[in-house]
Order: structure tokens, then sequence, then C-alpha cells
């Protein structure tokens, strides 16, 4: 079953969806290996996201473990949730360790998310560099330009 998103979750690119995403994994990641039961960690990572569209979602997967769904599963219903992230659920659910496997996803998306933020940053310096020449040139002309203007007036 597909819901429509609000308009506000419809960011385009992949960092903005490791930056929706990122939040809950970290937090189910703490509960979990704190021995919180998995339908109270849900609950409480639910209530601390601030996007209404991942806060839905994430209450249709609590709501789907109570009624006894793996989460794995659940989380795969949603359709709004990476593919590592369902390969390390189902493993951490498989083999025991759910926890840890919810931790290295919450660390390798950060890492992700931090490399994609440095990557956008190296590529936004040349465009300011670019832009404060403009500005250089804009000042060096306004200030030339008058003078040229006067000296080629006294020279007639």
């Amino acid at each position: 079953m597909k819901v429509d998103r609000p308009a506000d979750a419809a960011a385009p690119g992949r960092a903005p969806a490791a930056a929706r995403q990122r939040p809950p994994d970290a937090h189910l990641a703490i509960l979990t290996l704190s021995g919180i039961p998995l339908v109270d960690a849900l609950r409480v990572s639910r209530d601390t996201l601030a996007n209404a569209c991942l806060r839905h979602h994430l209450g249709e997967v609590e709501e789907a473990v109570t009624s006894g769904v793996s989460l794995h599963r659940a989380l795969a219903d949603t359709e709004r949730f990476s593919p590592t992230l369902l390969h390390m659920v189902a493993s951490g659910e498989s083999s025991g360790r759910l926890g840890e496997m919810l931790e290295r996803v919450a660390a390798t998306q950060e890492s992700a998310f931090s490399r994609r933020v440095d990557m956008a940053l190296a590529l936004f310096e040349p465009l300011i560099i670019l832009a404060m020449g403009g500005v250089v040139l804009t000042i060096v002309l306004a200030i030339l330009l008058p003078i040229m203007s006067l000296n080629s007036a006294m020279a007639l």
C-alpha cells in the first residue's frame, strides 16, 4: 500500500533522503541496544521526528510490528527506507543482533551524508570564487571607466 507524500516531503536528491532517514535509525539503535522493547523503541523514535511524512511511515511500521509483522517486512512495505537499511535489519533480526545492525546502518548513513555534504561544499567553493571575481571586476570597472573617459576627454 503506497501513501501519497505531503508536498514538503518531496525533496529531490539523495542527501535530503539521507537526512530524513538517519534519525530513526540512530534512535532505534540506541533504544534497542538499551534493552527497550522494539514497539516502544519505534514509538519513541516516531515521537522524536520532526518530518511529518517520516513520522507517519514510522507509525505504520509501529502498527505492523505490533500486529506481528517483522520489522524488516514492515519497513519494506512503506517503500520509504533504503535497501541497505532493509538488508541490515533483516540480517539483524535473523542473527538476534538488531541493535548492532541498526547502529551500523546509522553510522554508515551518517558518513555517507557527511561525504555528500562535503562534496556539495567542495563544488560550491569555485562558484563563490567566481562570484567574488565578478564583484571585484565590477568594482574595478566602475573605478577605471570614469578615469579612462576623463583621460580621453582631456586628450581631445
